[in-house]
């Protein structure tokens, strides 16, 4: 009997050492084939697309804030309590109203300086009235020498006669002189006087929206005071910096600018580029760029676009319509070579490509593939030249073909 269990035992052993030798035969014999025969065992299953031509933009995507063409802060030039800050309709003037040039938004009190011009005025009539009065004298001393120079002449005068005359003529110019130099002061006391009253009335040096009120109505203010800010908002500017390299195909006529805010998503605002400033930062070997964009109102006739706001910008450098446009993930990058792989025959075939210019995900492919060919998209990293491919709508991270 314990003969017999021997005998089974060493029967299951020499079946167990044969299946050992049996498997690792088969594994050498595996390892030892070319990769592509084993290829050709199981497809590769890979993602694929239909090469097409396309447009491809090549852009400089740049960020910061929007700003105000023009800021100025309203201040008067002379002393007084401050009566009234409103428009001339009587609209208050706070934060957000909307001001024109030119148009008055504050008074101080100013019925002094109403007074001066008054009495200037008033001094300047008297100067005037004295200026005739000094003529309608020189008219007469004018005739009267003249007469008195004839009768000498006749002998009907005496000398004595004729300068008393001459003297009068002459003390009549010299007076018409000083009346005229009186009008001319009456006249400057007059000018002077409505310049100061003119000063009581503060008007907007643009035309923008007050974007802060410091002051009440009552309030005594001088020189040093800022009442208002205003603020242009027709247009707002964008300073953005850019590469240096990038300056030669900046043409401020031609290139397009497409502006995005935050506020608006989606929403695209047209700029331009108003100035190429003419040096470069030597720390960044970056130059400035300004650009303008106008802004429009919306129903309520506020404008969108605010100073301070988030903005995106996208300067397009090259713009090229009928490219080849592939995803930049579909390529294998070696060294300094980019590889693809097309289908051919259900077959994968390695292809050098050349790249020209580049956008977002996608990129041109200037050489090493032609518009309709079957590009490999997802997989391609599994793939050598041969190996035969099965055509899946998943791609390996399990998302779906769009």
């Amino acid at each position: 009997m314990r003969s017999a269990w021997k005998n089974f035992l060493s029967l299951v052993f020499a079946i167990v050492i044969v299946a050992i030798g049996i498997m690792a035969f088969r594994y050498v014999q595996q390892r030892s084939r070319p990769a592509n025969q084993q290829q050709e065992q199981s497809a590769a299953r890979v993602q694929t697309m239909q090469v097409k031509t396309g447009l491809i933009e090549e852009a400089l995507t740049l960020t910061g804030e929007l700003k105000a063409l023009a800021v100025v802060d309203i201040r008067p030039k002379i002393s007084g309590r401050l009566e009234r800050l409103a428009l001339e309709d009587g609209t208050p003037v706070v934060e957000g109203t909307y001001v024109a040039a030119g148009q008055v938004v504050a008074v101080l009190e100013h019925k002094d300086l109403q007074a001066q011009v008054a009495q200037a005025r008033a001094a300047l009539e008297t100067a005037t009235a004295a200026v005739q009065a000094a003529e309608v004298n020189l008219q007469d001393a004018q005739r009267e020498k003249t007469r008195m120079e004839n009768l000498f002449q006749q002998g009907s005068a005496t000398e004595q006669q004729r300068d008393r005359a001459v003297a009068a003529y002459d003390r009549a110019v010299a007076g018409l002189a000083q009346a005229k130099a009186q009008l001319a002061q009456a006249q400057a006391a007059l000018d002077l006087a409505e310049v100061t009253y003119n000063e009581a009335f503060l008007k907007s040096p643009l035309t923008g929206v007050v974007t802060a009120k410091y002051v009440d109505p009552g309030a005594m203010v001088g020189p040093g005071t800022a009442i208002l800010q205003v603020q242009a908002m027709e247009q707002l500017k964008f300073i953005v910096a850019i590469p240096a390299e990038s300056l030669p195909r900046i043409d401020p006529d031609k290139t397009r600018v497409d502006m995005q805010v935050g506020a608006y998503p989606g929403r695209l605002f047209k700029a331009r580029i108003s100035q190429v400033y003419p040096t470069v930062e030597t720390t960044t070997r970056t130059t400035t760029l300004e650009l303008l964009v106008d802004n429009a109102k919306n129903e309520r006739g506020e404008y969108l676009l605010r100073p301070g706001m988030y903005a995106v910008a996208k300067v397009v450098l090259q713009t090229k319509p009928q490219a080849i446009v592939v995803p930049m993930d579909a390529l294998i990058r070696l060294l300094d070579k980019y590889y693809a792989f097309v289908v051919e025959d259900d077959k994968a075939k390695r292809r050098e490509v050349g790249l020209g210019i580049r956008s977002g995900q996608f990129v041109e492919v200037i050489s090493g593939l032609s518009a309709g060919e079957e590009l490999v998209v997802s997989g391609q990293h599994r793939l050598v030249d041969g190996t035969r491919i099965e055509r899946v709508k998943e791609d390996l991270t399990g998302g779906q073909v769009q």
